[in-house]
């Protein structure tokens, strides 16, 4: 019996091992909410592409009019949409916005890389062009629950926000392992 046991679960760790995520991520909106104008010019937005027949992509403007101080910080609240009504999930991110920038494996890795975004601080007054992100489901976990997600996305100095924009994914479950 001991026997049967150890291989049934040396079974299981093996098959978890090899499991593979059974969803796809869909970028589903992006929407600029406010832009203060003494940081951030006002032909700062984005915009949502096809960037092949299942994907779609993300381009940017982001003009910096100065330099973000040291202490900026980023905020970001998740979502989930259940029975039609956006409900507060416990994923949160407040970082500072140089901790958020290095550390952060969803979306600002892949925002680095599509783009002239610095990869750490201090960043200094430039336009920021993002060309064709795309989101890297290899980042996210094996298994995310739901399937419709909001994140709203809000930047700080000295607690005045000074950029906020929402992002909405759908999490599209496919039929077989992938």
């Amino acid at each position: 019996m001991a026997l049967y046991s150890l291989c049934l679960l040396l079974l299981c760790v093996v098959i978890a091992s090899r499991a593979t995520r059974n969803y796809h991520v869909r970028i589903k909106g992006a929407e600029l909410k406010q832009a203060h104008g003494g940081y951030y010019g006002e032909d700062t937005d984005f915009e949502i592409n096809k960037y092949n027949e299942t994907t779609d992509s993300i381009n940017a403007v982001v003009r910096m009019l100065k330099d973000l101080p040291q202490g900026t910080t980023v905020d970001i609240q998740s979502y989930e949409l259940q029975s039609n009504q956006w409900q507060k999930s416990t994923v949160h991110i407040n970082k500072t916005w140089c901790e958020f920038i290095t550390s952060d494996p969803y979306f600002m890795e892949g925002i680095i890389r599509q783009s002239n975004y610095p990869k750490t601080c201090p960043i200094k007054a430039n336009t920021f062009k993002i060309e064709n992100f795309v989101i890297d489901e290899e980042k996210f976990p094996e298994q995310i629950p739901g399937e419709h997600w909001r994140y709203i996305f809000k930047q700080f100095v000295n607690n005045e926000c000074i950029l906020e924009f929402l992002f909405d994914i759908q999490i599209q479950r496919t039929n077989q392992l992938i």
